[in-house]
């Protein structure tokens, strides 16, 4: 019986989870096809969206979207389904009664901050600062009543960083992670964890323990290199052991000790090719929001080129604040918020900081729609509120919902690959699928 057991668990995850049974590049492949389908998807979407705006139904000027919360203090990850821009939570007796949030992560967590969603594959990641890791989850969306969007997870906690103290985390359209820390390098630094590497953790090849920077690692090779030359020199004429397959990298962009544009970095965002971060201390100095890389690379010494955390690939967009923490880019410019009260825009140019809005008690995350709205965790007033963010000028603020202590934002938008991937039966669908069937021939044959 164990072993018809396992002969069909290998058969579903053959069957259901083909980037593990055949690789990551066969898993890429199939994920690509889909992604090229799914994208259709998403213009066809836009298309209907503006054509029902041209007829004036107010239902389709917004589309769908959930928004994800955290709270440090309550342990756990909820969302809200936003209809029209507006908190929509039908099983709560809306709109009779205000809308109110939905669990989703509400066990596993110490202190959950901020949050990154991968709108490519379906994940949500979580910098748990108390527990010196960062999480990944896999997310699904389904159909509720009454046209309700629910956002599900399988439960299943993937630690990809841990003995850190993350604070907060983004992620880019290949799913590369990055994050802020404000303990390493005397000061704080900025890292990234490459998504292939993340999927080798997945895959149990490695755990996060294991990951080891690039300088870590010359240094282990280094080692090798001498233990072996000695051995040779010897005379032991033994069968050696075989090197252990290389370790898995974590990149330290930038760091304090080498970069004078890091000072207790807090809010992070990356459009794929720059990367932009706040600081929560010294921005009047350092740089309140600050323009970096994603791949730095050292200035060449003897003729080589070194990873490493140059003054020269960084520069300070704004230095009108000294205490930043919530980030969010929009196609034109910069969005963040400072320790109390105000959420600032700057160009990427650098140039004037304009002043959004000065009504908040004490804003944390910020998520940016991608249309014309952003939205801001304001930890003071235990709410998230909406602001129109189309140009550059002061604006009102909207609440959309309370809770308690709330902290990281994140968006998620049905235009997105991920939406359509697990609401469409998708890799995430055949993922989530795959573990209802275990879990049931595990109690059929147990």
């Amino acid at each position: 019986m164990p072993f018809f057991f396992t002969a069909w668990s290998t058969f579903l995850v053959a069957l259901l989870q083909p980037e593990r049974a055949c690789g990551t590049a066969a898993g890429m492949a199939v994920f690509k096809a889909e992604a090229g389908l799914h994208a259709h998807s998403s213009t066809q979407l836009r298309t209907r969206s503006k054509a029902k705006a041209k007829k004036g139904d107010p239902e389709d000027l917004a589309p769908m979207q959930i928004l994800i919360m955290s709270s440090p203090k309550e342990q756990k990850i909820v969302y809200l389904q936003l209809k029209n821009l507006k908190g929509y939570s039908p099983q709560y007796d809306w709109p009779v009664l205000p809308p109110r949030v939905s669990p989703l992560i509400d066990a596993g967590l110490t202190t959950p901050m901020g949050l990154a969603v991968d709108r490519t594959h379906g994940y949500i990641y979580v910098a748990d600062l108390d527990g010196n890791s960062i999480f990944r989850y896999t997310f699904f969306v389904v159909d509720g009543s009454a046209g309700e969007k629910k956002l599900i997870s399988d439960g299943v906690q993937l630690t990809v960083v841990t003995g850190k103290e993350p604070r907060w985390v983004s992620c880019d359209i290949h799913g590369n992670l990055y994050f802020t820390d404000q303990a390493t390098g005397g000061g704080g630094a900025v890292f990234k964890l490459d998504y292939a590497t993340i999927q080798e953790l997945a895959s149990e090849k490695f755990t996060a323990a294991d990951l080891q920077t690039v300088q870590e690692a010359e240094e282990e090779e280094l080692a090798q290199a001498e233990a072996a030359e000695k051995l040779a020199k010897s005379g032991n004429k033994l069968p050696q052991t075989p090197a252990p397959p290389p370790k898995p990298i974590i990149h330290i962009l930038y760091e304090k000790s080498a970069n004078p544009n890091v000072y207790k970095p807090s809010g992070i965002a990356t459009n794929g090719v720059d990367l932009f971060w706040g600081n929560e201390k010294g921005g009047d100095s350092a740089g309140s929001v600050v323009e970096g890389e994603v791949h730095p690379v050292a200035p060449a010494t003897s003729g080589d080129s070194e990873e490493g955390a140059p003054t020269f690939t960084t520069k300070s967009i704004s230095m009108n604040s000294g205490e930043v923490f919530g980030l969010a880019l929009t196609p034109s410019y910069i969005i963040y918020g400072e320790g109390t009260q105000n959420i600032y825009g700057v160009k990427y140019s650098g140039g004037a900081v304009t002043t959004f809005t000065n009504k908040l008690q004490a804003p944390r995350g910020i998520a940016y729609d991608g249309d014309a709205t952003a939205y801001v965790a304001d930890q003071g007033s235990q709410a998230v509120y909406s602001f129109p963010c189309g140009i550059l000028a002061p604006v009102g603020i909207t609440r959309i919902v309370g809770f308690h202590d709330v902290y990281g934002l994140a968006i998620l938008n049905e235009n997105d690959p991920a939406w359509h991937l697990s609401a469409k039966g998708g890799a995430n669908s055949l993922r989530f699928f795959s573990i209802a069937a275990t879990c049931i021939l595990s109690y059929l044959f147990a």
